[in-house]
């Protein structure tokens, strides 16, 4: 006669589930929240090789490389995943997302007037310091009135 072993499966979740285990969601939201804090020096020096490889790319554009929009355009959209890291940077995502609505306005066209190109790419720097929400929202409202008044005039 043959011999059946009967193996049973042993769930690592229904042992955690049963032993009680888990974490609780203020216990895990505090733990993520101390993760985040310790990735915030790295994610502030990414962020500030982001902005200054902009300017960079702002200095090669004034000297007439037309093809500096595009380095300058990869740039936010790298900010953007840096800024969605930490919540205290929501405004720098904003600031980044103005700037390639701008630079999507110009339709890859260098602009005459680099001003509004340049203002969009100093918000970034101003939005990664600890200011206060209100002064946020003075910096945005001023990147969508830049943006708007960029968008109206044809020789932008």
């Amino acid at each position: 006669m043959n011999d059946v072993k009967v193996h049973k499966v042993k769930y690592r979740l229904a042992r955690q589930l049963r032993d009680g285990a888990l974490l609780s969601v203020t216990t895990a939201l505090g733990s993520a929240k101390t993760r985040v804090k310790q990735l915030e020096p790295a994610l502030l020096a990414a962020i500030d090789d982001e902005i200054d490889g902009m300017d960079a790319a702002l200095a090669t554009l004034r000297g007439g490389d037309a093809s500096a929009i595009a380095r300058i355009y990869q740039a936010p959209t790298r900010l953007l995943g840096l800024a969605g890291a930490a919540s205290r940077l929501e405004g720098l995502g904003k600031a980044a997302l103005s700037l390639c609505e701008l630079l999507d306005a110009l339709e890859g066209a260098v602009p005459g007037d680099l001003r509004p190109v340049a203002v969009h790419i100093d918000a970034p720097r101003i939005l990664r310091t600890e200011l206060p929400e209100r002064d946020q929202h003075v910096v945005l409202g001023g990147l969508a009135q830049v943006r708007t008044r960029t968008a109206r005039r044809p020789d932008a």
